[in-house]
């Protein structure tokens, strides 16, 4: 992720912890995307619980640094749009 924004110079590096929410954003992607794995493997290939485990733990491990930046400009996009509504008042 770039340090500051290209446009309006806004520095992406907030206090430890800031990003905690975008954790969560990524976590629940992650699980709502796993879904249509863990019914694929159990009702249409009919796979036992090791080989549809080894799917989701590899799927898990492939989406996570893309999901996990988006949510982070998610998260970024959240606070912006809550600050600037508090700041209008």
């Amino acid at each position: 992720m770039n340090r500051a924004c290209s446009k309006c110079q806004l520095v992406f590096e907030k206090e430890p912890g800031y990003f905690l929410g975008s954790s969560l954003i990524a976590y629940t992607i992650e699980a709502i995307a796993l879904i249509p794995t863990l019914i694929w493997g159990l009702y249409v290939r009919g796979m036992n619980t090791t080989q549809i485990l080894a799917i989701s733990i590899l799927q898990m491990i492939v989406m996570h640094p893309i999901v996990y930046r988006i949510s982070k400009l998610a998260w970024l996009w959240i606070e912006t749009r809550m600050t600037e509504s508090f700041n209008k008042e």
